[in-house]
C-alpha cells in the first residue's frame, strides 16, 4: 500500500492530573511513550479517509459561503491547494479499502462498535469510531473460523495479536510473520483473557 501524504501538525501534550487521597497535589503535562502521532494515524486508510473528507468539506464550506477570509489571496490559494491535495489522499485511502477486507464489529458479551480493515500486506486497522466496553484483559485475535462462537475458542487457527491498545478510537496492528496469508483469516475477535469470554467479533468480507 502506498504511503499516504500528510500536512505536518504539532503534537499535542496531554495533561496528567495527579491526585492525592485528600487533595490535588500536582499538575503537569506529559506525552505518553506510546502516543500515536498524526503521521502514524494517517497510514490508517480508515482514519485518513474520514480526516481528509471532513477537511475537504471544511474548505468547500469556506468557498461556498464566500467567507471574507477569501479576500486574502494567499489564504484563498492555500484553501484551494488543500482541497485538491486532500482529495488525492481521500482517493488513496478509498483504494486501500477496496483492496483489503472490511469488517464491522458485532457485540457479543458487551457493547462494541466500529469498523476494521485487513490488508493483503497483513496490516489491521481500526476506524476512529471504534469503541468497546473495557475488559479486564482484552486481547485481539484473528481466526479462520467464520463464526468463532461455533467452536471452542481460541481455536487451532486463532492467532493472538496482543493486548488491545485502547478501547476507544483508531489503532493498528501487524500480523506476525507466521501468518503468511492474511486472506485465510475470516474473523477478528476481542477476547477477555482473564474472564475467557468474547466481547465482540468482526467478520471480514
Amino acid at each position: 500500500m502506498a504511503t499516504l501524504s500528510i500536512f505536518p501538525v504539532p503534537m499535542r501534550c496531554i495533561p496528567l492530573i495527579l491526585c492525592g487521597a485528600a487533595a490535588l497535589t500536582a499538575c503537569t503535562k506529559v506525552v505518553p511513550e506510546n502516543a500515536i502521532s498524526h503521521g502514524e494515524l494517517m497510514q490508517n486508510p480508515l482514519f485518513a479517509e474520514r480526516f481528509s473528507e471532513e477537511l475537504i468539506d471544511a474548505m468547500v464550506q469556506i468557498q461556498l459561503w464566500e467567507d471574507p477570509i477569501l479576500q486574502d489571496e494567499q489564504k484563498a490559494a492555500l484553501i484551494e491547494e488543500a482541497r485538491i491535495g486532500w482529495f488525492e489522499i481521500t482517493k488513496e485511502a478509498r483504494a486501500a479499502k477496496r483492496e483489503g477486507m472490511l469488517g464491522t464489529w458485532q457485540p457479543i458479551a458487551t457493547d462494541v462498535r466500529g469498523m476494521m480493515l485487513l490488508t493483503a500486506q497483513g496490516n489491521l486497522y481500526f476506524d476512529s469510531q471504534f469503541t468497546v466496553t473495557p475488559g479486564l484483559e482484552l486481547a485481539l485475535y484473528l481466526t479462520a473460523a467464520v463464526d468463532p462462537r461455533d467452536t471452542e475458542f481460541p481455536d487451532e487457527t486463532a492467532i493472538n495479536l496482543g493486548k488491545l491498545q485502547t478501547p476507544y478510537g483508531a489503532q493498528s496492528y501487524m500480523l506476525p510473520e507466521e501468518a503468511q496469508d492474511a486472506s485465510l483469516y475470516r474473523t477478528a475477535v476481542l477476547w477477555d483473557e482473564a474472564l475467557q469470554r468474547m466481547h465482540g467479533i468482526a467478520q471480514f468480507n
